[in-house]
């Protein structure tokens, strides 16, 4: 909130994804040519107006299609100015980014909205995913997997930190999963 406050999220932003990208390239170089980089993307940095031509400018440093990085959205998008909140998404999707709705659930977006966003990937919010082994839980965790299914979009759920977790997650067939259950944060050398 403060990055967005201050203005320094737009400069942030850039600085992030170009070191995501970086950090694909090095990960490609050593052989998983099909691993895909996630990065967040604040409501900000896509309200603002040099949004697509940073994506352009920093795209083009690098030889990765954009196939490859996955921009991650929170459902605050549909709070202000969805009409060119969804224009602007539109046009980041027709340049080759994927689009994920990240911690769907905790948010305000209605399946309206939802419906008409050009999104590839739902992300299901970690507390759904701790919650999970209670019966509302699960249910919950199923609803999601099942309306993503329905809608067309791939489905991961985040903050997977037990064997049973992700378990029923298999078992609902959701698409991937992540969470500390596989592995905590590190550093690029201790990836390999």
């Amino acid at each position: 909130p403060l990055a967005e406050q201050s203005g320094l999220i737009i400069r942030l932003g850039e600085w992030v994804l170009r070191n995501a990208i970086e950090q694909l390239i090095a990960l490609r170089d050593k052989g998983y040519k099909d691993v895909h980089m996630a990065v967040n993307l604040s409501v900000a940095q896509l309200q603002h107006p040099d949004i697509l031509h940073m994506l352009t400018r920093v795209m083009g440093e690098f030889d990765v299609p954009s196939h490859f990085i996955e921009l991650e959205i929170t459902e605050s998008i549909a709070m202000g100015d969805i009409v060119g909140n969804i224009a602007t998404l539109n046009r980041i999707k027709s340049m080759g980014f994927k689009l994920a709705m990240d911690d769907f659930g905790t948010g305000f977006s209605s399946l309206n909205y939802l419906q008409q966003m050009p999104i590839d990937c739902l992300k299901i919010d970690r507390a759904f995913v701790q919650t999970s082994n209670s019966k509302s839980g699960s249910e919950i965790v199923e609803m999601i997997i099942q309306l993503s299914k329905t809608l067309g979009l791939k489905v991961v759920a985040e903050g997977v930190e037990e064997l049973e977790q992700a378990e029923l997650l298999k078992s609902l067939q959701c698409d991937e999963v992540q969470g500390f259950y596989f592995a905590r944060p590190m550093p690029q050398k201790d990836l390999y």
